[in-house]
């Protein structure tokens, strides 16, 4: 999907790449992203171009994409985007084909990120983009990590009363009728380990504004470490949270989020299973059929005689594709395609798949993996009916 140093543009319905381009070694070879940042924008043209200096200048363009998802602007959100982003190597302007709220946007973003750490930030840049590095480096510490004005350290300008006063109150809700203890679900400043993100975001429902609170009570409830950090945050004239009309609909998203643990939308998994006495050169060319079908970021459990594969944000139709392909490939080998339970994920059973999600994938090694034993891989197995 890189093609010298022009952004492209694609339609939403067309954010997946094809199966045959979405490989560990295929994206990874002769690529040095390792860190992936999305910027969601609804009409922001003009706030989006007044504010990428100070962004282009804190960003590591040599192994760093932008990814900017236009949420169906009305202005040239998107060609402003192309343009700012054209002088730089790993970039992707994506257009929605109408608005359908931050929470989507951002979704649609992170589901094409390719680098083993991504970000969200917001298109005006409140938060000071000098934060970024901070933010990536509490990665090592934690699967999310996410800014908070009402961090002790943080550093908050400008504020209208108003919207203060709304954020203060929404997040007193939050922590009143969910288990979140966090102090700001809402500032537009997050980042997360690739699988852990792709994972939240592929069971995650909600469009608008209180897409955060979702995406945290899925990473609590999958026993995901989740850090605060301070910012240095200004207010930006020109925000579309209009705490009036949105509050309405935000209050109703939180009461609602905790459904999507019940009703969180399957995965896709692909399962590889030999006979028993498997040869390691069997299990060479099950890592290599593998490696040339899945995402780097793809959490994979390996065991003496197969491996698992979790696939967020794989649609079935190639989940099926791929398990016909891995059948051609792979002859000798029983190849499964299964949908998991998000729920099932917290068994003690599934606890190496939850360790392969939680893990920071390396940019340089397309072949790690989970390693278990063959009981604990037959119990693991068992309990999210992969096989």
């Amino acid at each position: 999907m890189l093609e010298g140093s022009k952004p492209m543009t694609r339609r939403a319905n067309s954010y997946l790449r094809p199966l045959g381009a979405t490989g560990k070694k295929g994206i990874g070879s002769g690529s040095r992203v390792t860190k992936s940042i999305v910027i969601p924008a609804y009409n922001e043209s003009y706030r989006l171009e007044r504010a990428f200096g100070a962004f282009a200048s804190e960003v590591d363009w040599d192994d760093t994409e932008v990814i900017v998802v236009d949420d169906g602007s009305d202005d040239d959100t998107a060609g402003v985007a192309e343009r700012l982003l054209a002088p730089y190597p790993f970039t992707l302007v994506i257009r929605l084909d109408r608005n359908r709220g931050k929470g989507s946007a951002v979704r649609v973003g992170i589901t094409r990120a390719r680098g083993c750490q991504v970000a969200f930030t917001d298109a005006d840049m409140a938060t000071d983009p000098q934060c970024l590095s901070t933010l990536f480096d509490k990665l090592a510490d934690s699967e999310v990590v996410i800014g908070s004005r009402a961090h002790p350290d943080s550093v908050v300008k400008s504020r209208e009363a108003s919207r203060m006063l709304f954020g203060k109150a929404f997040n007193r809700f939050v922590r009143t009728v969910t288990d979140l203890s966090t102090e700001d679900t809402q500032c537009g400043f997050k980042a997360f380990r690739t699988p852990a993100a792709k994972l939240l975001f592929h069971a995650a429902r909600i469009d608008g504004y209180a897409f955060d609170v979702e995406i945290l009570m899925l990473a609590k409830h999958l026993g995901m470490r989740v850090q605060e950090m301070a910012v240095d945050w200004t207010d930006v004239k020109g925000s579309h949270v209009r705490p009036m009309v949105d509050s309405v609909p935000m209050v109703f998203d939180v009461l609602r989020s905790e459904m999507t643990w019940r009703n969180a939308r399957p995965v896709e998994a692909i399962s590889v299973i030999g006979q028993p006495g498997i040869s390691e050169e069997g299990m060479k060319e099950v890592a290599a059929a593998l490696g040339e079908n899945i995402r780097f970021s793809d959490s994979v459990v390996s065991w003496s005689k197969g491996a698992l594969a979790l696939l967020p944000g794989l649609p079935s139709g190639l989940a099926m594709r791929m398990r016909d392909r891995l059948e051609e490939r792979l002859p000798h080998f029983r190849i499964y395609r299964s949908a998991i339970e998000i729920r099932s994920l917290i068994h003690p059973s599934a606890a190496p798949l939850l360790a392969a999600i939680r893990s920071m994938p390396d940019a340089n090694d397309f072949d790690s993996a989970i390693v278990c034993d063959d009981d604990t891989a037959s119990r693991l197995l068992a309990s999210i009916g992969a096989a």
